[in-house]
């Protein structure tokens, strides 16, 4: 009998363990963080066609801190069309400079994108995550022709998730 009390004792156990365990006890990968914007560079000749950058870095304007690329957090990438890079949290105006290398020179433009935050509530696990509204961007002229890019274009002015261009880089 002492042996079947165990058991029994042993199952609700596991069973009340297991049912007190919800959903959103536990935030996973595929559940939406902090978005990052996402930046295709394009032909300033032909928009409707993406342009390499044979090599590119961003820093943060002031604090000549570089900016990640990419999820896997590169400082530094060769031969890329795109880039997804974090925006501030605390702040609604942050101004980045694009730095493209190419043949040994290096050529910085400055962008300056400005936004509005808003807290979302995503999961009791994961907790809020911050939404960016009314994206504007503006590249900083320069004197003479010194600008590698052209424009930038705005295509989405909300940024919630990681799976759409929300800007494009004409140079």
């Amino acid at each position: 009998m002492s042996k079947f009390k165990a058991t029994f004792i042993l199952i609700w156990a596991i069973f009340f363990l297991v049912s007190g365990c919800e959903k959103d006890d536990l935030c996973t990968l595929d559940q939406p963080a902090n978005a990052r914007i996402n930046i295709v560079f394009k032909d300033r000749s032909i928009p409707s066609d993406n342009k390499v950058v044979s090599q590119l870095r961003v820093l943060l304007e002031n604090v000549d801190t570089e900016v990640p690329l990419n999820s896997t957090n590169d400082l530094l990438l060769t031969a890329t069309d795109s880039i997804s890079i974090p925006l501030p949290i605390d702040v609604n105006t942050v101004t980045y400079r694009f730095e493209r290398i190419e043949n040994e020179n290096e050529n910085q433009d400055a962008i300056t994108f400005t936004f509005d935050t808003r807290e979302e509530y995503v999961s009791r696990a994961c907790g809020f995550r911050v939404v960016y509204d009314n994206l504007t961007a503006q590249v900083a002229p320069e004197t003479g022709t010194n600008n590698w890019i052209n424009s930038v274009v705005v295509n989405e002015t909300t940024i919630e998730d990681n799976q759409i261009i929300h800007v494009e880089i004409r140079h």
